[in-house]
C-alpha cells in the first residue's frame, strides 16, 4: 500500500541543516545533514511513542503472517472486547519491528485518517506473548540523542519573511520544561509548493520514556529560514506522513521567542 507523502518537485530538492556540537551530537547531526530525516539513517528511526523503533519502509511491508506466538497474541487481542473500545481494525496489520521480547504491529485503517495509523505492541511476559499497548499512532522520528518535536505556528508568517514564530512542545515531555538550549538546528527542505521543517530536541541517552507527562507549556521560538515562504505551505517533517502546521491557540503568558540559529 502506497503511503501519502509530501509533494516533491524533481528539479528542486534542497535541504539545509546547520550542525551544532551542543549535547555531543555532532556525529548524529552530520549523518542527518547528508539527507532529509525521512531515510534509513540508523541514528534516527520512527516510534509510535513506545520503546519499539522502526523505519519508514517497514510501514509498506506485506501484511503480517500471524501464525507464530506474537501473531496469535495479536489475533486473540483483536477478537477481544477491548479491541472494540479501541476501534482497531481486524485486518491490514504489518509487523514493523520485532525483538526477542517486543513485536510492534501497525495498521492504517483508512487513508486520510488522522492520526494515520493504529498500533498494537505485543510483549513477552513470563514466557507468554500478550498485547501490552495499543491505540493511535502518528510515527515520529526519534533517536538516542535527539527527537523530532511537535510544534505549531505562533503567528501567521508574512510571505516575504525569512523567519517563523513557533511554539515547540516535547512529545515525550519527560525531562522537564523545554528551554532554548535544548533546541537543535532544524532540518528545512525547500520545495516548489511546500517548506518542510523538522525541529529537533536534544535527548538524554538515559531518558526514561515510561515516566508520565505532566503537561509542560510549549516553548516560544524563532525559526530562521534561508528563503522567504511566499505562498508555500508549511509542513511538519517530524512525523510520517508530514502534516500541515497550523496556528496554535493563544498562550496566557507567551513570553519572548528564543531566537533560533540563523540558517542564511
Amino acid at each position: 500500500m502506497e503511503m501519502p507523502v509530501a509533494e516533491k518537485h524533481p528539479r528542486e530538492r534542497r535541504a539545509s541543516l546547520s550542525v551544532s556540537v551542543r549535547f555531543g551530537l555532532a556525529a548524529v547531526l552530520l549523518l542527518s545533514a547528508c539527507s532529509p530525516p525521512t531515510n534509513s539513517n540508523p541514528a534516527v528511526r520512527l516510534s509510535c511513542g513506545s520503546v519499539a523503533r522502526f523505519d519508514e519502509p517497514d510501514l509498506r511491508r506485506d501484511v503480517a503472517v500471524t501464525g507464530d506466538a506474537p501473531g496469535v497474541a495479536l489475533t486473540s487481542f483483536l477478537a477481544s472486547s477491548e479491541t472494540s473500545r479501541a476501534q482497531l481494525p481486524a485486518l491490514g496489520w504489518r509487523r514493523v519491528t520485532a525483538t526477542p521480547d517486543v513485536v510492534l504491529f501497525v495498521a492504517q485503517p483508512r487513508i486520510g485518517d488522522d492520526p494515520p495509523f493504529v498500533m498494537v505492541e505485543v510483549v513477552r511476559d513470563d514466557g507468554r506473548w500478550v498485547a501490552a499497548t495499543w491505540g493511535e499512532c502518528r510515527p515520529r522520528y526519534v533517536g538516542d540523542l535527539m527527537r523530532a518535536a511537535s510544534w505549531s505556528l505562533r503567528s501567521t508568517p508574512h510571505p516575504d519573511a525569512r523567519s517563523m514564530e513557533v511554539l515547540i512542545a516535547d512529545p515525550e515531555c519527560a525531562e522537564g520544561p523545554l528551554n532554548a538550549s535544548q533546541i537543535l538546528p532544524p532540518t528545512v527542505q525547500y520545495q516548489d509548493r511546500v517548506v518542510t521543517v523538522t525541529i529537533w530536541i536534544g535527548r538524554s541517552a538515559s531518558l526514561d520514556t515510561a515516566r508520565g507527562c505532566p503537561g509542560f507549556p510549549p516553548l516560544p521560538y524563532a525559526i530562521q529560514l534561508s528563503e522567504s515562504l511566499g505562498r508555500r505551505k508549511v509542513l511538519d517533517g517530524g512525523v510520517i506522513p508530514a502534516r500541515a502546521v497550523h496556528l496554535a491557540a493563544p498562550l496566557l503568558n507567551p513570553g519572548d521567542a528564543s531566537p533560533g540559529p540563523d540558517l542564511r
